[in-house]
């Protein structure tokens, strides 16, 4: 078996790894009957209708600088060092355990990975890897499970359309710092939660689509276009907007739970970031913009606008919102608004002191709006 992506230095410091090998890991071949009949090659997750065994097992080296997960690339040999299955994209997690279980020697497509805790936390999803070809629509339903971690082809643009999802499951795609998502309509309503890792992330300018459901979460993503947020909750961390015309890059919308997490807005059309607009009855908005940084590019075109811009315009029973704002970076002089501002537009109904903004801590402005 060979590793392909772990590293073979692990500092006791500072818990960082260096010097990323592939790692082969030699185990004596045992004949199979030898496997079924001691108990000491029993596969943990081995059952009566499934008895899996031992093929082998290696450790890796997992650092900080990733968050302790990292995804590998694993391949199995026979005794004369010939291929005969590989796995790509397999998530391993500081101190836990990652199983990969199936018919691995005599159809490398049906498998399963799991990671289980030895330590502490959790993290139990069934891994699939997408085909060069393959739609979205088909990697999706071909799927009947109900927590998922998708790898997709690192190549490949996909289109949000059309696509069913099964209500109440969950997703996790990952793209590999690569791959392309372009979400063109409404998708995933009805879903658990919507993860989406390490992807190039399109959205159409002023069309009102996005992932709906419970929670949705971005990670290390790059963000083009504009994005309107529906779920109930809504992270992003690490993920960098571009934009390069007069719009919004990033919309609260219907989402009533938002936190922003060390994210980067390069605004190269005009000084416009993050929106929070009040759309929805009876809604109160919790909006939280951590470690943000805001950047407007030569040519950007000035604005009244706050890099965190507050409309409370929609309806009369609009419940507001609390804003927390910590730790941003200095607002470029093209938001006349500076770091946030509180508007509205014709037919507003409140006073434009209406939520609650909290900046490092401090009320800055205590707002009308309901707790």
């Amino acid at each position: 078996m060979t590793i392909t992506g772990a590293s073979k230095t692990l500092s006791l410091t500072d818990g960082a790894v260096t010097n990323e090998v592939t790692e082969a890991v030699t185990y004596t071949p045992v004949a199979a009957k030898e496997y079924s009949s001691s108990s000491e090659f029993n596969f943990p997750l081995a059952t009566a209708e499934n008895p899996y065994t031992y093929l082998a097992m290696g450790y890796a080296l997992v650092g900080t600088q990733t968050g302790g997960q990292v995804n590998v690339d694993v391949a199995l040999t026979d005794a004369n060092g010939n291929t005969l299955s590989t796995y790509n994209s397999v998530p391993v997690r500081m101190n836990y355990r990652t199983n990969i279980y199936g018919q691995l020697l005599t159809n490398s497509e049906q498998f399963t990975v799991t990671i289980n805790p030895e330590w502490g936390g959790s993290f139990n999803q069934d891994l699939v890897v997408a085909k060069k070809g393959q739609t979205l629509q088909e990697i999706v339903s071909s799927y009947n499970g109900n927590n998922a971690y998708i790898v997709l082809d690192p190549e490949t643009e996909y289109t949000v359309t059309g696509v069913n999802f099964k209500t109440g499951a969950n997703y996790t795609f990952d793209g590999g710092g690569t791959a392309t998502l372009n979400i063109v309509s409404t998708p995933a309503g009805g879903v658990g939660t919507v993860v989406l890792n390490n992807l190039n992330v399109k959205f159409p300018v002023g069309n009102y689509n996005g992932f709906q459901g419970n929670n949705v979460e971005y990670n290390n993503c790059t963000i083009s276009g504009c994005t309107f947020l529906y779920s109930k909750k809504t992270t992003f961390t690490d993920c960098t907007f571009n934009q390069n015309g007069d719009y919004y890059p990033l919309w609260t919308y219907g989402s009533g739970d938002v936190t922003v997490n060390k994210c980067i807005f390069n605004c190269a059309g005009s000084a416009k970031a993050i929106l929070v607009y009040g759309d929805t009855e009876n809604l109160v908005y919790n909006i939280t913009v951590n470690d943000c940084t805001f950047n407007c590019a030569e040519g950007c075109a000035a604005t009244d606008k706050g890099a965190i811009e507050i409309h409370t315009e929609r309806y009369p029973t609009y419940a507001g919102a609390t804003v927390k704002i910590n730790n941003t970076s200095e607002i470029p002089s093209q938001f006349g608004g500076g770091l946030w501002r509180e508007w509205h537009n014709t037919g507003d109904k409140h006073p434009t002191d209406y939520c609650k903004v909290i900046v490092n801590g401090v009320v800055v402005q205590q707002g009308h709006a309901t707790e």
